[in-house]
């Protein structure tokens, strides 16, 4: 639940909706403005793991017995995927946003969104951050 909030809340406080650009800028790097609203975006959201203490155990469990055969993707996603409730909350607050697609990894603990700059400006990372604390 707190590594989902505390990656979110991160993002939130290094955005107050613009980046600022360092100064002076290094030499690799150009000033190129404000993107305009139409310019696509792709962002992605960590979410919490659901069992990850349950993933610890059973890695022991494996490399204390030899025999113990290695997890499948889905076992590993079993552990490591979001919680059902969390990944529908997350998926109500992106269909939140106009025109944008989204999918999760194979292991369901990170969702990627693809948008346009002026919809994802648009974005409140804080009451994404309040539905996920709620649903986990």
């Amino acid at each position: 639940m707190y590594s989902a909030c505390i990656l979110l809340f991160l993002a939130l406080l290094a955005s107050a909706r613009t980046f600022n650009a360092p100064n002076p800028l290094p030499n690799a790097w150009s000033a190129a403005g404000s993107p305009s609203s139409s310019t696509p975006v792709d962002f992605t959201i960590v979410l919490e793991s659901a069992n990850l203490a349950g993933l610890e155990t059973r890695m022991q469990q494996i490399a204390l017995d030899t025999a113990s055969p290695w997890l499948t993707e889905d076992e590993v996603a079993s552990y490591v995927g979001a919680t059902p409730q969390a990944k529908s909350t997350v998926e109500a607050a992106i269909k939140t946003i106009p025109d944008a697609n989204y999918s999760f990894n194979t292991l369901g603990d990170m969702v990627t969104v693809s948008t346009n700059v002026g919809h994802a400006n648009r974005v409140s990372i804080s009451s994404i951050i309040i539905q996920v604390t709620k649903a986990s």
